[in-house]
């Protein structure tokens, strides 16, 4: 599993939501911020350079209304004209071609040979990360974007293929339904005449609409909740969008509960609904606990040991949480070379499922606190695949 997240912010944005997600993923991950100036002032600077305009419309003005000879003042027209055509056909496509090698540059200096990083691009951040992985060998794992400004048919069948691709994992495309603001790009660049087409960014609407591609390789999600019901066992799409209902561009980035209910199990390969189920079993069971009510405690138990999720499995196949963690305890004494009668798995299968809903219960009230105050360690715990081997080595000798 990857252990660094690279976070890429969109124009007109210092990366603000860098510190709420990276207050999420931090006792997991390491989060590594990548931040551009270039677009700070807006989008325009995507189309047209604009200290070269800002320069060509100076001289217009002085060749206006400053009292020169004439030829000055066709001197200070040409001048200008000159300017504009460099703003228009060289700044603006050399900054975004320097914008993508500046976050290429800042990723793979914090990278080791070979490893691969997970990366969380909003809006422009998704086009130069998409620019990265398609402009070079990119050491990319699991891709998250939101708000993406990238052209629907954007090719990430080539950014997945060979020995070493560019994107080894899958690509989750966050669509907000109520995205105007991808809309209104992509009906701008599809208004600019014929003549601007290689002078300005290839973008479009996979924000609001979705990436398109082979059935195979690209796959709608209704509810952001669920798992792909397209994708068979054994062969996942590369590519997922993900509608959400009554979200804007930006809504999805700057909460940090998505990114906890979200964003934490794609990157360990969980289904979000059952990391939610299971958070809020645990959660319960400990709660419980804490007011005393015995009763109650062991019917939610109960449905805790009876749960049947996709990530607990005996081999292929799907089998209950209970079940699971009996296998653990017996692999775990058979490694031990210990006897393991039927009474003694069973007893150690109990404790170690309590022991379980007790540690993700205190990690999720590290959350809680603020992050300088946070055991690292105990919220780390949150990780279903983590608390059960922390159990396992805890309790079972």
């Amino acid at each position: 599993m990857a252990k660094k997240v690279f976070l890429i912010h969109g124009i007109l944005s210092f990366g603000t939501w860098h510190h709420k997600t990276a207050q999420v993923l931090e006792p997991h991950f390491k989060c590594e911020r990548v931040r551009y100036l270039n677009y700070i002032f807006g989008p325009v600077g995507i189309i047209i350079g604009r200290w070269n305009a800002l320069l060509a419309a100076a001289f217009l003005l002085l060749a206006v209304f400053l009292h020169v000879h004439f030829w000055m003042r066709v001197a200070f027209i040409f001048t200008s004209i000159a300017l504009f055509a460099i703003a228009l056909f060289a700044e603006a496509p050399l900054r975004r071609r320097y914008t993508v090698h500046l976050v290429r540059r800042k990723i793979e200096q914090k990278l080791h040979p070979n490893e691969r990083c997970h990366v969380i691009a909003h809006s422009m951040g998704c086009y130069l990360m998409g620019s990265y992985a398609a402009g070079f060998r990119a050491r990319l794992k699991k891709v998250i974007m939101v708000g993406s400004v990238l052209p629907q048919e954007f090719d990430w069948q080539g950014c997945c293929a060979g020995e070493k691709p560019s994107v080894a994992g899958d690509i989750r495309n966050e669509i907000a339904k109520n995205d105007w603001v991808v809309g209104l790009a992509d009906r701008a660049m599809r208004r600019l005449p014929r003549w601007r087409y290689w002078s300005t960014p290839d973008i479009g609407a996979s924000g609001l609409k979705g990436f398109r591609g082979h059935p195979s390789q690209v796959h709608d999600i209704a509810n952001p909740f669920q798992g792909c019901q397209e994708c068979d066992p054994g062969a996942f799409a590369k590519v997922h969008n993900v509608y959400h209902d009554e979200v804007g561009h930006s809504d999805i980035v700057s909460n940090s509960l998505h990114a906890r209910d979200f964003w934490l199990p794609y990157l360990w390969g969980l289904v979000p609904w059952e990391f939610v189920d299971f958070l809020e079993l645990c959660i319960a069971c400990e709660v419980l606990e804490r007011e005393g009510n015995i009763k109650k405690l062991m019917v939610v138990e109960g449905h805790l040991h009876k749960a049947v999720w996709t990530w607990p499995r005996y081999g292929r196949q799907q089998i209950s949480f209970k079940s699971f963690i009996q296998e653990r305890v017996t692999n775990r004494l058979k490694s031990k070379r210990k006897p393991y009668p039927r009474e003694l798995v069973h007893r150690y299968t109990a404790l170690v499922i309590r022991g379980v809903w007790q540690m993700v219960g205190a990690a999720f009230r590290e959350y809680d606190k603020p992050i300088a105050e946070r055991d690292p360690e105990a919220a780390r715990m949150l990780y279903p695949h983590a608390a059960v081997t922390r159990v396992l080595r805890k309790l079972v000798p």
